[in-house]
């Protein structure tokens, strides 16, 4: 299917990309991460490929957005930002781990008796 950009609607826009492939990756500890590769539609736009890493959670958290001249090089470049993101998670994960002491707030509920 062709698509054409509108050239007064092209002229507000500073991104306009058509996605041209998405790749799901989900970690062993089930996280799951987005790679949408898309080519630019403005013309004359110099970083015509361009690929969004998205971690998938409740909100979605935006990783980061790569650009380069051919697929295989944001893609390369968004597995790079997966796998730091991986590392800053386990980095505080590790410091999560850390045993909290226990408040305990002397409420006790008492059953009613028959």
């Amino acid at each position: 299917m062709s698509f054409e950009m509108l050239p007064s609607l092209s002229g507000k826009l500073a991104l306009a990309h058509r996605v041209l492939e998405t790749i799901v990756l989900r970690t062993s500890e089930g996280a799951v991460f987005t790679i949408s590769i898309g080519k630019s539609m403005l013309p004359g736009d110099r970083s015509s490929i361009g690929a969004k890493v998205t971690l998938l959670s409740n909100p979605d958290i935006h990783i980061g957005i790569c650009v380069g001249e051919t697929p295989e090089q944001v893609c390369i470049a968004a597995q790079q930002m997966v796998e730091k993101t991986m590392r800053q998670g386990e980095a505080v994960q590790k410091k999560s781990l850390v045993p909290k002491p226990h408040i305990s707030l002397g409420l006790k509920q008492s059953l009613p008796s028959n």
